[in-house]
Parts: C-alpha cells; structure tokens; sequence
C-alpha cells in the first residue's frame, strides 16, 4: 500500500520540480459515481445466508446507500509546455449497511462501514476556449484506491453482551479519463463539471491475516470503482 503512494508522491515532486514558477489552481469537488457500491452489496447478503442457516433471519435494514465522493485538487499550469497541467487530487468516499436481529431474549447486529481514499496524479490539456469565460480541458490520470470495510458484530443475550470487531482492506491502481468544462466567474474564480470514467484493477478485500471476504456462492468479493463519474465544483486560480 504504502508504496503505491509513494511512487505517486515522487513522481509529482519530481515533475512540479522541472517548473517552479507554474500557475497554481486549487478547486474542491462533490463527485457523483453510478454503481460504485454494487460489489459491497455481495457482504450483507452473505451475512444474511449465514445466519438463516442457523435459521436466524437477519434484516438488512441499511444496504450501502450511494453517497457523493468528495475531492480536492491542485494543480499547476505550464508544466512541461503552454497550458498543459499537472495535479493531483485527493478523494474520500464513505458508506454503510447494517444488518440486525431482534426478540425477546435479546438482539444480534453486524454494523459494516465502508471507506476509501483515493490519491491521484492526472495530465489536463486545454482543447476549447472561448476568451477567458469558458473553457474545454481534456485530462488522463492515475492513482490508487485505499479501501477499508470494518465489520462490528455484536450480541445481546438478556443482560450479557459480547462484540468483536474485523477489518479488511484492499489497494488497487485505477486510470481516470476526463472532459472538464471550466466556466470563469470573476477574477481567478471558476465552476466545473467534469465527465469521466473510472477504470479501476478490482482488489481483493483482506483482513490482517490474509483471509477474505467471499459472497453467498464462495466467490471473492472484489473491490471495483469502474463506472462512469460527475463532478461539479469550485476552483480558484492563483
């Protein structure tokens, strides 16, 4: 994991240092992807199964609703040539499920949290413009994804209680092709909305000891950001 990032890490100091005196751009983004949660789906439904094997039906009463990623970007322009721009970006996504048990003697929970942080280095190039009020940007990026499921179970049986908690992880490259529209408002100030599509190397979730998460049918649950994205934000350039 850690080298992934610091590959990233080395590889923009490394490019910012050919160009000291570049044009810097710093904007904050609510990104909207479809069908990121799809494979998280696979972990409270096999949890279900477990337990109606032992003829406990489990309720899940929160199925990973889908939530807005959030983003900061930084940017400097004129890197390696005119207009052409190197950033990265950081990305962190949360989401949960909650499956639960309950009668007379007590009551059974498995509480799952979902996170993922994302670190990126990306290439834009301008395509469009039209004056200094709108313009087109073409970008390509890479980066790796840091994704965390910490499942807390829990059990309440009349006055005694137990928990015990489980973490997985897993780490994957991805590549993100974009098309940003830049709309100046006034000064260095801009809105975006940005297009792309996420194209992600799926994971494997795994715990400390190496084991992972399968679904009801015993297959891997894999990690899997692929899908096409919105953004819209807020940016200033400086």
């Amino acid at each position: 994991m850690k080298n992934k990032f610091y590959f990233l890490i080395g590889f923009f100091i490394i490019a910012l240092s050919l160009n000291v005196q570049a044009q810097v751009t710093i904007s904050g983004n609510r990104i909207f992807a479809f069908g990121e949660t799809s494979d998280l789906d696979d972990i409270p439904n096999a949890i279900v199964e477990l337990y109606q094997k032992e003829e406990i039906e489990m309720k899940v009463t929160d199925r990973f609703p889908a939530r807005p990623n959030y983003e900061v970007r930084v940017s400097f322009g004129n890197i390696f040539g005119e207009n052409l721009k190197l950033g990265g970006s950081f990305n962190y996504f949360s989401t949960g499920s909650k499956i639960t048990y309950a009668d007379y003697s007590g009551e059974i929970n498995e509480i799952l949290v979902f996170e993922r942080k994302s670190f990126e280095i990306f290439l834009g190039q301008p395509i469009y413009s039209s004056g200094n009020r709108i313009s087109v940007i073409g970008t390509i990026s890479a980066g790796v994804n840091f994704s965390t499921v910490k499942l807390n179970s829990s059990l309440t049986l009349y006055d005694q209680s137990a928990e015990e908690n489980t973490t997985f992880e897993s780490q994957s490259w991805f590549s993100e092709p974009a098309l940003e529209v830049q709309v100046r408002l006034f000064y260095g100030l801009f809105i975006a909305g940005t297009g792309s599509v996420n194209l992600n190397i799926s994971s494997q979730l795994k715990n400390d000891s190496g084991n992972g998460l399968f679904n009801s049918n015993g297959k891997e649950i894999q990690m899997n950001t692929s899908g096409p994205r919105f953004k819209i934000g807020l940016g200033y350039t400086f």
